[in-house]
């Protein structure tokens, strides 16, 4: 890699990791206090709370109550059941249009009662995490740091690699052919698998989703550790630049309406799902040839080289 080249590099690692840093910070901090949700749960009830006598017999006049008041909630409403949750059952109504949850619980006289949104604090740390708040503009805004935040890991552990190298000599040390056969095999492998997640999401039962992209995980990683850095690289690249293009065909298939249909009926979600696919795979296909122009024209004294 070229000292300009390599300047260039670093100075983009080290802007998005500022940048993407301060928005993760908040993600990785709210999210590792959101694993202990039921004890936190359990802190935070007041400790008179009773639990229901009959939680099956309560569960079914919660949802007899909020359908018989609210009929529209029968396409998107959900039952959680006393327990870790908390000792009376809660029903929430999914509202597609806004994308938020309306809770409700019956009170003490067996009334319909909605509770606030957030009125948990618990909820509240899953929205900081989830970046909930905000709607759209702050949903959009969690999508682009995270895959800044992606990219910041993988651009690190290639400045790593390119720092340790030896350059006067053809072959390179062991660590650094593993950690670039790691860094590829996890990396990518993760991209190549959550794409093939989505296609099998879109034409397969959803028993095989967590299936199909530990294969292709696993096969990643296994194809990392057989073939040299610099053929893994580039071969992967065209795996999930293949795997993601495929993406809006399998969404096509699996739900009879294509890319331009969504946008004429108005489907933003189906639309704005294929068109970002598209765009990623545009991305990691230039991302192979840009590698494989590296592994053919670059230093040979690298273990990116093509020899």
């Amino acid at each position: 890699m070229k000292a300009a080249t390599l300047r260039s590099f670093l100075s983009v690692h080290t802007w998005v990791g500022l940048i993407a840093g301060m928005a993760l910070f908040i993600a990785f901090y709210a999210g590792s206090i959101t694993v202990f949700t039921h004890e936190l749960g359990d802190w935070q009830r007041p400790a008179d709370t009773q639990p229901a006598q009959d939680p099956i017999g309560r569960s079914q006049a919660l949802l007899d109550a909020l359908l018989n008041e609210h009929p529209e909630s029968a396409h998107g409403v959900f039952l959680v059941l006393p327990g870790d949750h908390g000792p009376q059952p809660s029903a929430y109504w999914y509202i597609e249009e806004t994308a938020r949850y309306r809770r409700f619980v019956l009170d003490a006289a067996d009334a319909l009662q909605e509770i606030p949104e957030r009125i948990g604090f618990v909820e509240f740390l899953y929205d900081l995490h989830f970046g909930n708040f905000g709607q759209y503009a702050v949903k959009w805004l969690y999508f682009v740091l995270g895959l800044a935040g992606a990219f910041l890991f993988y651009s690190g552990n290639l400045l790593w690699i390119e720092a340790r190298r030896k350059r006067r000599q053809v072959d390179q040390p062991r660590r650094t052919r593993v950690m670039a056969a790691l860094t590829l095999g996890v990396c990518l492998g993760c991209v190549a698998g959550v794409s093939a997640a989505f296609i099998a999401g879109a034409l397969l039962p959803e028993v095989w989703v967590p299936r199909i992209y530990f294969v292709a995980f696993f096969s990643s990683l296994a194809w990392t550790a057989w073939r040299p850095p610099a053929r893994a690289g580039h071969e992967l690249l065209w795996l999930c630049a293949l795997l993601t293009a495929v993406i809006p065909l399998a969404s096509w298939i699996g739900s009879g309406e294509h890319l331009f249909a969504a946008f004429a009926h108005g489907h933003w979600h189906r639309f704005f799902v294929d068109t970002i696919a598209l765009a990623l795979a545009a991305v990691y296909w230039r991302m192979a040839r840009a590698t494989l122009r590296r592994g053919l024209k670059g230093d040979p004294n690298s273990v990116w080289a093509l020899h």
